[in-house]
């Protein structure tokens, strides 16, 4: 399979070119008219240019960071987190969507791995490290090309920002993440929208598939946890859709600070699970996500964004501080109904069935399936409920392996 990086590497020239040309257009509208000057030194800066190159994109980042520090959200939030009798625990709508700024936030202070080897963390410091492989020679692979680590936060947070904000609390992400996933080809069709922001109400541990430990750079091996906190699911046209989450790792010796990952992984259209992702270090990450999405969009499932207004007091805070509060569509993705045995009458008879005839009734799991849609004449990843095979008949018991 081609590199799809290639893809995202012609899209970033492409920008780049865009941007040249915005510029100079606006630089010529500053030259030719006094007025326009003033009113685009008023609104934009000088020219109001957009930002070009690692510098201006290092000054845009600390702006948004500074503005992202003074949101009533940011504040109420990072108090929630502070005094929550459970420890990081998203609950709320709206602590999803200050999950969603604080994410923001933490894009604004992320650094390169060069960076951070060149400028090494202070003592007690929690530094957020990008990816990578994402800023390597051109000789890789995988890599991004004629764009800096600034250049791709400043990206990101736009991405970030924009992003269906959904909120999974714990019992509806075991529920889409008990069956196993069954092979299938990655589709345009597996994302409802171009941009998703998951919030998780607990910890998601997704250990990775290769890596079970950590070095330090004097090859001493550091075991640790690993907790992801949140995902973003981005299109990138045609090449396919990028998978970003946090992967923060807390070390089991304690004399070894917390490290705070930012990890990006593409996953092309016509790419095949699993065979096409086994050699991936974030195999598990990525078949939880390709199951959540498919999950999200079951007719059991209710995953559809609506408009939400702020609690009254968060919405004080903005009218004290003179700011109009962010009217987002957030969704809390939940089950329509329990999963609990449904009652029919005896002498039902199975619809659609295979006309097979047998003595008791029994459960068949909720489970994935690859289904294709002759109306849309294309496959779609589905998320099939539990249901009962063989109703009205006597109900087979379950049987429960406790061996140990």
């Amino acid at each position: 399979m081609s590199d799809p990086f290639d893809e995202i590497n012609r899209q970033i020239r492409q920008d780049h070119s865009e941007i040249r040309e915005r510029n100079a257009k606006r630089e010529a509208v500053w030259r030719q008219s006094p007025a326009m000057r003033l009113a685009s030194n008023l609104l934009q800066g000088p020219f109001g240019h957009e930002p070009v190159g690692e510098e201006e994109h290092g000054v845009m980042l600390l702006r948004t960071r500074e503005a992202m520090l003074r949101e009533p959200l940011v504040q109420r939030y990072l108090n929630y987190l502070e005094y929550s009798p459970k420890p990081h625990s998203n609950t709320e709508w709206w602590h999803a969507l200050g999950h969603q700024y604080i994410v923001i936030h933490g894009l604004t202070k992320a650094r390169s791995y060069a960076d951070v080897v060149a400028h090494p963390a202070q003592e007690g410091e929690l530094v957020t490290l990008l990816d990578p492989r994402l800023f390597q020679d051109d000789t890789h692979e995988g890599a991004l090309k004629d764009i800096g680590p600034h250049e791709f936060s400043y990206e990101w947070i736009g991405r970030v920002m924009r992003a269906k904000t959904y909120l999974w609390h714990q019992n509806t992400y075991d529920a889409a993440t008990a069956a196993p996933l069954v092979p299938h080809v990655v589709q345009p069709n597996a994302l409802p929208f171009d941009d998703l922001f998951f919030s998780f109400e607990n910890a998601a541990f997704l250990m990775s598939r290769h890596t079970t430990s950590n070095f330090t750079e004097a090859g001493e091996e550091v075991t640790a946890t690993s907790e992801t906190w949140w995902m973003h699911i981005s299109r990138l046209g045609p090449a396919g859709f990028a998978l970003v989450f946090d992967r923060y790792l807390i070390p089991d010796d304690e004399q070894w600070l917390p490290q705070h990952h930012i990890m990006f992984e593409v996953i092309p259209y016509g790419s095949r699970w699993p065979e096409d992702f086994e050699d991936r270090d974030s195999y598990n990450v990525i078949g939880t996500v390709l199951r959540m999405l498919a999950f999200m969009q079951a007719p059991f499932v209710d995953a559809n964004p609506s408009p939400r207004e702020l609690p009254r007091d968060i919405r004080k805070d903005y009218k004290r501080a003179l700011k109009e509060p962010p009217l987002k569509e957030v969704s809390i993705v939940t089950l329509r109904r329990k999963l609990n045995e449904p009652i029919w009458r005896p002498g039902d008879a199975e619809p659609n069935g295979s006309g097979r005839v047998y003595r008791n009734s029994w459960w068949v799991s909720g489970h994935y399936r690859w289904q294709w849609f002759p109306s849309e004449q294309t496959h779609r990843l589905i998320a099939i409920d539990q249901y009962i095979k063989q109703r009205g008949k006597p109900m087979l018991p379950r049987l429960y392996d406790v061996s140990q």
